[in-house]
């Protein structure tokens, strides 16, 4: 057994000090130590104990357990909060937001970096939150709360590796390039910075023309890609490494290849009408 002399090794002055701190604490009119600890001992409430209603339960119970699966689960569950077909999706967005959805959902994807079901609805939850009733605000929107918060909180470069970690993987493509695309949509000093770094430190045309070329026949995949493409179009800047990125060819292969699509071909064809036009505008003032 370990004993220790509260004296050994100590200065005479600062044991002398010590000893007259005990004596005195000793004899105050403090209440004696044991009460004290009674008070203190009761354990505080535990999380369970608390009745959350489902989001909150979601973010603050569910989603902070260390079991992979139940947290995939977890995240999937809150991800149908968001679903078109969810009557109280917008109620269930100012929600999730207000209780800072945004940062957990991140920090999740990075701590289960490796799981695919979290990176893909994560990737899904992060493209729904900005979107407000059901379409994307003014693209001069003064307070672009849900894309700023995200591009500060690393959300372009989390869902960027998402992407790159399960490039086979279609629907963490879709999400991925929804998300980015969603949050780019906005004119904004903040994500004119993001969409610079996506382009020169991401190497994110590269990523998304791959993608493209990975699944050809996936209309939705396309569609999600020229999306992307289309938003940086929008700024003179980043044309140049469009250009020599491949975008032109891959967005032109995609609308000839789903032209005819009942779902998304239209849509489709008219965003690569505005990409174009994008890209060929300082040509035509010129001539």
């Amino acid at each position: 057994m370990f004993h220790f002399n509260s004296n050994d090794n100590i200065p005479a002055a600062f044991a002398a000090t010590t000893s007259a701190v005990v004596v005195d604490a000793v004899s105050s009119a403090d209440p004696p130590l044991v009460d004290a600890v009674a008070v203190t001992s009761a354990d505080p409430p535990l999380a369970v104990d608390i009745e959350y209603e489902a989001i909150p339960k979601l973010l603050f119970v569910d989603m902070q357990q260390e079991d992979e699966e139940k947290v995939a689960a977890a995240v999937s569950s809150f991800a149908d909060n968001f679903a078109a077909s969810n009557a109280n999706t917008q109620v269930n967005k100012d929600q999730a937001t207000s209780l800072g959805a945004i940062a957990i959902i991140l920090l999740l994807m990075r701590k289960w970096h490796y799981n695919r079901s979290i990176q893909c609805h994560g990737c899904s939850v992060l493209g729904r939150l900005i979107v407000s009733n059901g379409r994307l605000p003014c693209v001069y929107c003064s307070n672009p709360t849900p894309a700023v918060s995200i591009i500060k909180s690393g959300g372009i470069e989390t869902i960027t590796a998402a992407m790159k970690s399960f490039p086979d993987h279609d629907k963490i493509q879709s999400y991925g390039c929804t998300a980015i695309g969603n949050a780019f949509y906005y004119t904004n000093p903040t994500i004119d910075k993001a969409m610079a770094c996506f382009v020169h430190k991401l190497d994110g045309i590269e990523l998304v023309v791959l993608t493209m070329k990975k699944f050809p026949m996936n209309v939705s995949v396309q569609y999600c890609c020229c999306y992307v493409l289309n938003q940086l179009s929008k700024k003179q800047v980043l044309r140049d490494a469009l250009m020599r990125g491949s975008a032109l060819s891959a967005v032109g292969e995609a609308t000839e290849k789903h032209a005819t699509d009942k779902d998304l071909g239209n849509k489709l064809h008219s965003m690569a009408a505005v990409f174009f036009e994008n890209m060929f505008q300082n040509k035509k003032r010129k001539c």
